[in-house]
């Protein structure tokens, strides 16, 4: 899913179905082009898929060209400012 951004904040993007399909937690991403966070939410869903498995504080490559990503929990009190799920994984 993706929310664009506005006064209120930046654009994000996040998943929908990786807890129940993939056993994974969610993921969102903020503030980055839209089709880059659309297309870093389903490579990481893809991984999952393949038998990936994140951790909190691990760095993640070959998302964005000469970088690597980080995973972060997101915090529970910001849950229903932006989704009103599970808890979430981030990836900034």
């Amino acid at each position: 899913m993706l929310i664009d951004d506005d006064d209120v904040g930046p654009g994000f993007a996040y998943s929908i179905g990786l807890t129940r399909t993939c056993g994974q937690p969610e993921l969102i991403s903020f503030g980055l082009d839209p089709k880059l966070m659309h297309w870093m939410i389903n490579e990481i869903a893809s991984r999952y898929a393949h038998g990936a498995v994140l951790r909190t504080g691990e760095r993640v490559a070959g998302l964005i060209e000469g970088h690597d990503c980080e995973v972060r929990t997101m915090s529970r009190a910001r849950y229903r400012e932006y989704l009103r799920l599970r808890p979430l994984v981030l990836c900034r």
